[in-house]
């Protein structure tokens, strides 16, 4: 009896989303066809190998990365895997300076950005703080004294390490 070959067949996840600085590892399921295979993904940018069955792939910026896989018979499948790079900033909109240690400073939160700029304004728009660090959070105070609670604007400029600049403008609830 002949046994038709079966054809190749692969298996892997169509869109991946990470965060900019991390990694994903492809894993491609890979069916059918004859022997052992061969394994060719592309382009070579950011990925850890790409003759290897497996390989991890850490772009800076959105990648479309193709797998050709060929069997001992020269049968072949393709298949395509979109990552997705998120760059983000959580800014919270609330803070508590109480000094308990807990929340007590505003900020945004990456570990993607370059260039950072925060500035605060109260409800009259009188910019009461302004920092380029940051890691430097405003602590309620203004000329020394203590804010009054409530709500207060902010607006935050950033570059991200792939370049892109953002603005983000919002509101902070500052509670005692």
């Amino acid at each position: 009896d002949i046994m038709a070959a079966t054809e190749v067949t692969i298996q892997l996840d169509s869109i991946i989303e990470i965060f900019i600085t991390e990694s994903a590892t492809l894993i491609p399921q890979v069916s059918g066809g004859t022997g052992s295979y061969s394994y060719l993904w592309s382009p070579p940018d950011f990925l850890s190998c790409t003759t290897c069955d497996i390989t991890t792939a850490s772009p800076l910026f959105d990648m479309e990365y193709v797998l050709l896989v060929i069997d001992e018979n020269g049968c072949t499948d393709v298949a395509v895997v979109d990552i997705i790079v998120r760059e983000e900033l959580f800014i919270p909109n609330s803070f508590t300076p109480n000094g308990d240690g807990t929340n007590d400073t505003f900020s945004a939160v990456s570990r993607l950005v370059q260039n950072y700029e925060m500035l605060i304004f109260n409800r009259w728009g009188e910019l009461i703080y302004e920092t380029d660090k940051i890691d430097a959070g405003w602590n309620g105070f203004h000329n020394g004294k203590e804010c009054q609670q409530g709500v207060y604007v902010y607006k935050i400029s950033v570059k991200f390490w792939s370049g892109k600049a953002k603005e983000y403008i919002g509101q902070v609830n500052l509670l005692r």
